[in-house]
């Protein structure tokens, strides 16, 4: 019986033990219960603050998309506007090079076609540099190269040209045939 008893005793100690711990365990528990409720609730507060402050994201990302869209748009349009005015300007330009070309044969009927021909495309290429350069002062630059030929070609078919020519001291515009010459 001895052994019995041992056995016995050495139950009332495991289950002592084992009480003991469920004890300690549920006063840990009671211990810290409010903590994890705090933590739990602050998870539950962060996880609604992350939310709210994503959608607060969400929404203001979309303001931001819908105001780039609207200025892409006013830029697109400012542009397409700005490029129709160029495209007017230039065809203006070039149908006032093609009535440069008509004065000319018209001035100099005895000129040869090849030399109108050879004013016209000089004047259309100063025209195509100034246009296409890529800063403006190199724009500036052709453009007053483009105002002095211009110039030399009006004097070389103005009335006193024409005087000039009606008294047969001239019979091609030499000014504007010596400006090419140089470049």
């Amino acid at each position: 019986m001895d052994n019995e008893s041992s056995a016995a005793k050495i139950g009332i100690l495991i289950m002592d033990f084992i009480n003991a711990l469920k004890d300690k365990n549920l006063s840990w528990q009671e211990e810290t219960e409010d903590r994890r409720n705090d933590l739990q609730s602050k998870r539950k507060l962060s996880a609604e603050q992350i939310a709210h402050e994503v959608q607060r994201l969400k929404v203001e990302f979309q303001h931001e998309i819908q105001r780039k869209e609207h200025d892409f748009q006013v830029d697109m349009r400012k542009r397409k506007s700005r490029a129709e005015d160029e495209i007017q300007n230039y065809q203006r330009f070039l149908d006032a090079i093609e009535e440069l070309r008509e004065k000319l044969e018209e001035f100099y009927p005895n000129m040869p076609s090849a030399l109108v021909l050879v004013i016209h495309e000089y004047v259309t290429q100063l025209l195509h540099k100034m246009w296409e350069a890529p800063d403006g002062r190199e724009k500036l630059a052709h453009r007053l190269k483009l105002v002095d030929f211009l110039a030399l070609v009006s004097e070389d078919t103005s009335p006193t040209a024409l005087q000039a020519e009606q008294q047969g001291i001239r019979s091609l515009p030499s000014r504007t045939l010596e400006h090419i010459r140089k470049q």
